[in-house]
């Protein structure tokens, strides 16, 4: 059993999570564009972040008023904004699915430092 793997894994989950949490913050912010890890498989046979991308799509369009100052005469006009393109659903699901691996890898660590204190004390 290799620890290195795990540790390795609890890192790049955590960064996954952490720009899950980004794109929900970031859901009624006009414009914003969510963004997703992709993962690699390295040569030990873990898990990294091999890049985090921002997604092109555009988000829904949602009307909004606007200000326009003419001849001294401020006037509210109807206007659209581009909203963020954040899937909710998708990152909640995503957040599930990074918590679940987490806590696999958590529980292995804790598994060879369980095993790793019981060879200690029988040795000493």
């Amino acid at each position: 059993m290799n620890i290195d793997t795990s540790a390795q894994a609890l890192g790049a989950f955590s960064v996954a999570q952490q720009v899950s949490a980004n794109n929900v913050a970031n859901v009624n912010t006009e414009g914003f564009r969510s963004s997703r890890v992709d993962f690699e498989t390295t040569a030990e046979g873990g898990v990294a972040v091999a890049d985090i991308r921002r997604s092109s799509e555009p988000g829904p369009l949602a009307s909004t008023t606007k200000l326009e100052t003419d001849a001294g005469r401020t006037e509210a006009v109807p206007a659209y904004v581009q909203g963020s393109n954040t899937d909710i659903a998708r990152e909640m699901v995503g957040m599930g699915v990074n918590e679940a691996a987490f806590n696999a890898n958590a529980s292995a660590v804790r598994a060879w430092d369980q095993m790793t204190g019981n060879l200690l004390d029988m040795v000493v």
